[in-house]
């Protein structure tokens, strides 16, 4: 529930989010839960900025 709380908390954030914004983001998350890292990840690797899809990606194969 926490989680969940945490994931809409930081989706405002996100919705028009910076490469920075996404950095700081998957850092957080990173502590907090494996899955929502992942999942973040997955979406920023997807993202149609460039940078912010490095950011994604980064994370993707930090952890692969």
């Amino acid at each position: 529930a926490v989680l969940a709380q945490i994931e809409a908390a930081i989706e405002p954030y996100l919705a028009n989010g910076t490469y920075d914004e996404y950095r700081r983001v998957l850092e957080l998350c990173e502590h907090l839960d494996a899955e929502m890292t992942q999942r973040l990840a997955r979406r920023a690797a997807a993202h149609s900025d460039p940078d912010i899809r490095e950011a994604g990606e980064d994370y993707l194969n930090k952890n692969a």
